[in-house]
C-alpha cells in the first residue's frame, strides 16, 4: 500500500471494506421497506406535505447510493493493490449512502420542528 500516511491510508481501505459489507445490507434492507413508506400517506392531507416526500426521497436514496458505493468500495480495496485512489476519494465512496439517511434524518426533524410530527400538518389541498 502506497500513500504518505500509511496508518490513515490503511484504516480507509479497512473502512472499505467494512463499508461495502454494511451498505449491502442497510441497502436491502431499506429497498425491502421501501413500499411501506407509501403508508405515510393514509392521514387526510399528508399528500400536501413536502417533508413527507423528502423523507420518502431520502429512504429512497440509500439502496440507490448503496449501489454505487458497494462495487466503488470494492473496486477501491481492488485498486489499491494496483493504483491507490485518494484517501478523501475512498472515504467519500465509502460515506456516500450515508447521504440519503441524513436527507430522512433532516426532513424528519423537519416535521417534528415544523408539523409537531402531524403528517397532514395543515398544509392546503391543491385540488
Amino acid at each position: 500500500m502506497n500513500g504518505s500516511q500509511p496508518n490513515v491510508r490503511t484504516a480507509a481501505v479497512l473502512a472499505m471494506g467494512f463499508a461495502a459489507l454494511v451498505w449491502a445490507v442497510v441497502g436491502a434492507f431499506t429497498l425491502l421497506a421501501l413500499p411501506m413508506t407509501l403508508m405515510a400517506f393514509d392521514a387526510p392531507g399528508s399528500e400536501n406535505n413536502p417533508w413527507i416526500y423528502a423523507m420518502i426521497v431520502g429512504w429512497a436514496l440509500v439502496p440507490l447510493l448503496s449501489l454505487i458505493s458497494v462495487p466503488g468500495c470494492a473496486y477501491a480495496v481492488w485498486r489499491e493493490f494496483h493504483q491507490p485512489l485518494r484517501v478523501r476519494t475512498l472515504w467519500v465512496l465509502g460515506l456516500l449512502p450515508a447521504l440519503g439517511g441524513l436527507i430522512f434524518l433532516g426532513s424528519s426533524l423537519g416535521l417534528e420542528v415544523f408539523c409537531d410530527g402531524s403528517l397532514p400538518c395543515g398544509y392546503p389541498s391543491r385540488f
